[in-house]
């Protein structure tokens, strides 16, 4: 990754998003579900975030489009690689989850299977919570091992099945608290610090608990994933998944988003910015 956050070795510019920038940066949850990653709109002054439809972006000079489309300089391209509505939604989700930067995804399983499958290589094994939510399951059961990918799932509300699993091949830990639909628990932060005297990106769908009750990442999770569709959209009305975690990491998933074409619409993403402003008062 160069300083200007361009994967070479793709050859694609992914900008790598921070957030500690923001206004509502350090403020109460109540504050940010509202303000977080939103600006004034500097053309209108309007205090919404607008929908921002555009799939390709105009400038005056073709190396101007291409210092932001391959060398990740600030801007916008091609909406599969960035979009603004979608930029406000992974600013406000990554401040709501105290991570650094965020992706909008399609659903909830886009952003799963993007994330495991920028880690995973044949022969790799993910060590998973035998109560996840059962679209994952059946995700590593149908196609991921035919992959050569081996998911080993464990009851995790013990840590010892979890260690016991876990081996030189293990790559990913993949866990949910409470877990969908069945409530399970696990200790996250006994799971963090196993993860990292392993050496195991330690990935949590905090689908269930939400920002609002608890931030996986603080207790030692590398990357948080959510399905948007549930609790932060909060109407029913959109599909839409998101994965949190550092600025480093995001471009690596983010590399993978842009090739398997799962990110979120411009559309979804504004309904779940307005989702998320009662998400405290839900």
């Amino acid at each position: 990754m160069n300083k200007e956050g361009e994967d070479s070795s793709k050859g694609i510019g992914i900008k790598k998003i921070a957030v500690k920038d923001s206004p509502a940066f350090g403020k109460r949850i109540g504050t940010k579900v509202v303000h977080a990653g939103e600006q004034v709109n500097p053309l209108t002054k309007g205090i919404v975030t607008s929908i921002d439809f555009s799939t390709t972006f105009a400038y005056e000079r073709a190396q101007d489009w291409a210092d932001v489309f391959y060398h990740g300089k600030p801007g916008y391209a091609y909406s599969r690689h960035g979009n603004p509505t979608r930029e406000t939604f992974e600013k406000k989700i990554a401040l709501l989850e105290r991570g650094e930067a965020a992706i909008g995804f399609s659903s909830g399983m886009a952003a799963i299977a993007t994330t495991f499958a920028t880690y995973l290589c044949p022969g790799d094994e993910i060590v998973v919570t035998d109560r996840c939510y059962p679209g994952t399951r059946h995700l590593l059961n149908q196609y991921f091992k035919k992959w050569g990918f081996i998911p080993k799932f464990v009851d995790a509300r013990e840590i010892e099945n979890v260690q016991e699993a876990s081996s030189k091949k293990t790559k990913l830990l993949h866990m949910e608290c409470p877990t969908n639909p069945t409530l399970s628990l696990c200790d996250i932060e006994a799971l963090g610090k196993l993860a990292k005297d392993f050496g195991i990106k330690f990935v949590f769908d905090n689908t269930f608990a939400s920002p609002i009750n608890q931030n996986p990442l603080v207790f030692g999770a590398d990357i948080v994933i959510h399905s948007v569709t549930k609790y932060l959209g909060g109407h029913s009305d959109v599909l839409g998944g998101a994965v949190i975690t550092s600025a480093e990491e995001r471009a690596e998933i983010m590399n993978s988003a842009v090739y398997f074409g799962g990110v979120m619409s411009p559309f979804s993403a504004w309904l779940t910015i307005r989702g998320i402003k009662t998400l405290e008062l839900r």
